[in-house]
């Protein structure tokens, strides 16, 4: 054993020695989270009757949050009396801000947002129970993605465009907000499987000159960006993205080249798989989405040089891609 080891070993041994209670109360504040989270509250009360614990030694915000995400995450529908009862218990002890940061990840390091944990799969129906207690679906901080990130991640797998209708309806700002580049670049999510970047966003290749985007932007790198689905529902989602992102389209100014980055994203976006159905994964399926082509199409009308995107796809030998936007090309002349 090292001198080190052994000096450390005796400091520890001098600073209990010397403050015996202070290691007590870090023991029975330990047990009482314990017997919280197991949902045990006649145990945990015998901490707080017999003054083992009190109200001052209790983050009842931070055991509720970790209480939440490990013990009742995995289906909050079928826990929701247990995350009553929980909050309640808690809230009679300290007020619980469900907006603070808490601490998360599995070392507890990371901070986390109440309202982005939620985004991740939560039901609106779910949702509804905290923001009656005061949740801000628009809560934002300066280093943490606003929650409708992962919520547009997810449109079209995990969640509907009612869905969407429910979020704005109770209180999250859509349309208004905008996105840095650092953090659309350095945003990483589980449900993100791309073929460039792994759990992270697929961005245009002149990202490093963009400034911040706007919803329509996001909306089209959303597009752009694959997700850990099957074929079938992958093509559900475009079609989903593609109806909203036509929707909203002129409402806002893009920032970057989006049918240079969309061609270029999804290899499906293709002349040979207009009026292609397939079938697989429990059902028929457009491999290139009506609405998605028609997307791509007015994208296409409008684009200042269409001209040497076509020469491009005819330079691969992508014949029908060539000759289609060649002839939408002809079309707007």
């Amino acid at each position: 054993m090292s001198i080190l080891r052994l000096l450390g070993g005796a400091v520890a041994s001098l600073l209990l020695a010397a403050a015996p209670s202070l290691a007590q109360d870090t023991n029975n504040t330990t047990a009482f989270q314990a017997f919280v989270a197991a949902g045990d509250y006649e145990k945990a009360n015998f901490y707080l009757a017999n003054g083992y614990v009190t109200a001052a030694d209790i983050d009842s915000g931070q055991i509720f949050y970790t209480t939440l995400v490990e013990n009742h995450g995995g289906d909050l529908a079928a826990n929701l009396g247990k995350i009553d009862r929980l909050y309640n218990y808690l809230a009679a002890i300290s007020p619980i801000d469900l907006n603070r940061r808490f601490a998360c990840g599995s070392d507890s390091t990371g901070t986390c947002l109440l309202a982005n944990t939620l985004s991740y799969g939560a039901r609106p129906a779910e949702i509804a129970w905290f923001v009656t207690r005061g949740l801000d679906l628009n809560k934002r901080e300066a280093d943490i993605v606003p929650a409708t990130l992962p919520l547009l991640t997810r449109l079209g797998t995990v969640y509907s465009m009612a869905d969407l209708n429910w979020f704005v309806a109770n209180g999250m700002v859509l349309g208004d907000e905008t996105y840095s580049i650092e953090e659309l670049v350095g945003y990483e999510d589980r449900v993100l499987g791309t073929r460039h970047r792994y759990r992270q966003l697929t961005m245009p290749d002149n990202f490093l000159n963009l400034g911040d985007q706007n919803l329509l932007d996001v909306l089209v790198i959303a597009l752009a960006t694959d997700v850990s689905v099957n074929a079938r529902q992958q093509a559900l989602r475009r079609d989903v993205l593609c109806n909203f992102i036509t929707y909203a389209a002129s409402a806002y100014t893009p920032s970057f080249d989006y049918l240079r980055h969309v061609l270029k994203s999804v290899p499906d976006f293709r002349g040979d798989n207009i009026g292609k159905q397939t079938q697989g994964n429990g059902g028929v399926y457009a491999v290139f989405p009506t609405s998605c082509v028609l997307l791509v199409k007015a994208m296409a009308t409008s684009h200042a040089h269409l001209d040497q995107i076509t020469s491009e796809f005819a330079n691969q030998g992508d014949v029908p891609t060539a000759s289609w936007l060649l002839s939408i090309q002809q079309g707007r002349t």
